[in-house]
Parts: structure tokens; C-alpha cells; sequence
């Protein structure tokens, strides 16, 4: 029996065309287990399992409007004045700003005063500008957080 020498191109075919069948075999393998976790979990086809975090599925999704922000040139503030649509805290932070909370007992208004702190406050009475940008993050009782960004220029004359 005549034993013939492999080049080194066909040894390399040979492996690299050995892995990818493995590769292919670990992928279908892989697939079966995803698909049958899937149906133990209760996870339909696109993936979604209708779970939106809430406790009571009937309960709306959390929603945090700003409906105005009005200046006060005289004190270098701004006021914030939106809505929620639950009950729960909302707090205001931000670099350069000071922390302030309000609590809310049912849906309604809010209204939250901007008050720059540190080094913008220093630039503030300095330039008579400076711009911030402030967080509102609504934690509600059920439901949620929700986190809106609202970017504000405090002016001081």
C-alpha cells in the first residue's frame, strides 16, 4: 500500500473544514436546548414573555411628563412644572445642581426648583449663565423608574 504526502494547503482545508462541522453541530445542539428552555420558561417565538415588570398587569406604564420650565433671572433658578401619572417620589439631581425630592400621594402635577450648587453656581454669579442639565427620576410605588433628562441654561442678571 502506497501511503501519498498531503500538502500543507489540504492539511489546513481538513481542519478548518473539521471545526466548522463541529461549530455546526454545537450551534443545532445549542438550538434544541434554547428552544426547549424557551418552552419550560413560557417564552413565545419572538422572545418576549410579556412580562413588563409591574406586579399587576393591569397596572399602566409609568410616564413622566415636563410641561414647562420657567426662569428666574433675578435668582439665577429655574422652576420645572410636569405631571406623573402615579403616585411615588420624583427627584431632581444633576451635576452642578442641587438635590431636591418631592412625594406625590396620587397622579398629578409637580413642580421642582432648579438651584445651581459649586463650581456652576460660582460661574453662575461669575458670567451670569451656565448650562445644566437636570435629572428627574420618578420612582412610583408600583411600576418602573423612569428617568427624563431636561437641559436648562440658568440666567442671573
Amino acid at each position: 500500500m502506497r501511503q501519498e504526502k498531503l500538502s500543507g494547503a489540504q492539511i489546513l482545508f481538513a481542519v478548518v473544514a473539521i471545526f466548522a462541522l463541529a461549530a455546526l453541530v454545537f450551534a443545532v445542539q445549542s438550538n434544541r436546548a434554547t428552544e426547549s428552555n424557551q418552552a419550560v420558561a413560557g417564552i413565545g417565538a419572538t422572545g418576549d414573555t410579556g412580562d413588563t415588570g409591574d406586579t399587576n398587569p393591569t397596572t399602566p406604564p409609568t410616564k413622566v411628563k415636563v410641561n414647562s420650565t420657567k426662569k428666574n433671572k433675578k435668582k439665577g433658578t429655574a422652576t420645572i412644572k410636569g405631571s406623573v401619572n402615579k403616585p411615588g417620589k420624583i427627584t431632581l439631581y444633576g451635576n452642578g445642581i442641587k438635590k431636591k425630592s418631592v412625594t406625590k400621594k396620587a397622579a398629578g402635577n409637580y413642580k421642582l426648583t432648579v438651584v445651581a450648587k459649586g463650581k456652576k453656581k460660582k460661574t453662575l454669579n461669575k458670567k451670569g449663565k451656565v448650562k445644566v442639565v437636570a435629572k428627574i427620576k420618578f420612582n412610583p410605588k408600583a411600576g418602573k423608574n423612569v428617568l427624563k433628562k431636561k437641559k436648562i441654561t440658568l440666567v442671573k442678571k
